[in-house]
């Protein structure tokens, strides 16, 4: 898998207007105004990827962190025996890496950039230089943070109360805006990476596809039929089952 060299495979390409406009709304510059947000990241640049390619490996230096514009992140780390765990999914519109900023000197993770991924990178020192110009600029952004990060405790207990087919079915509604009726919905992630996203062993996915059929859902390939998004709305909302 090919490695990062440090600069964007495309080389220096600057954010375009609409970039910006996704950077300005990241949960930790909520609390900031734009103007302020465009000089933090005035170095930023955009790094694309044509193919599936390694971004960063875990013990790399912590000197950057990164948007995702378009596309998605695979955070994963690697047991004694050399396989892959997948961490997270990081998807457009959130930030990954933050450490940088904080004295972090090493990244504790690997990271993965899906074909057709836009990143972009903030270098750590620039950003860190004009937040130290400006102090009250760090506790408006730690304050974010802690917003953010209560928000994902609450995420993170509510998603450990349901099933793993309440699970799997709140990542299809994630991926389709239909309200009710029939959808067809692109699966966007291998099936392997769907059973680590929703917490269950690999082997375990084809117990929960026979669960989801009962409710409508049927899986062809990597393209998932819904009959019903206003039942398998309610399925989320049911207390937990054993599937």
């Amino acid at each position: 898998m090919e490695r990062r060299t440090g600069q964007a495979a495309t080389g220096h390409q600057r954010l375009s207007q609409r970039d910006m406009e996704i950077v300005r709304a990241i949960h930790m510059f909520d609390e900031l105004d734009p103007k302020v947000v465009d000089r933090l990241v005035e170095h930023a640049t955009v790094e694309s990827a044509d193919s599936d390619r390694l971004l960063f490996s875990a013990g790399d230096p912590a000197d950057r962190f990164y948007i995702v514009l378009t596309g998605r992140v695979r955070l994963f780390a690697l047991t004694a025996q050399g396989k892959q765990t997948t961490i997270s999914f990081i998807e457009a519109g959130f930030s990954f890496a933050e450490g940088a900023i904080f004295g972090m000197r090493f990244l504790p993770v690997n990271a993965e950039v899906c074909a057709g991924t836009r990143l972009a990178q903030i270098p750590r020192d620039p950003f860190v230089s004009q937040l130290m110009s400006e102090p009250d600029l760090t506790f408006k952004m730690l304050a974010a943070l802690a917003r953010w990060q209560s928000r994902l405790i609450d995420a993170v207990t509510e998603l450990k109360t349901r099933s793993p087919s309440q699970r799997f079915a709140a990542v299809l509604l994630s991926l389709t805006d239909r309200v009710s009726g029939p959808a067809d919905v692109p699966l966007p992630i291998s099936k392997s990476a769907l059973a680590n996203r929703i917490g269950i062993a690999p082997e375990s996915l084809s117990r929960v596809f026979v669960r989801m059929q009962g409710l409508g859902v049927t899986v062809e390939g990597s393209t998932i039929r819904i009959s019903d998004v206003t039942m398998l709305r309610e399925h989320c909302l049911q207390a937990g089952d054993a599937a």
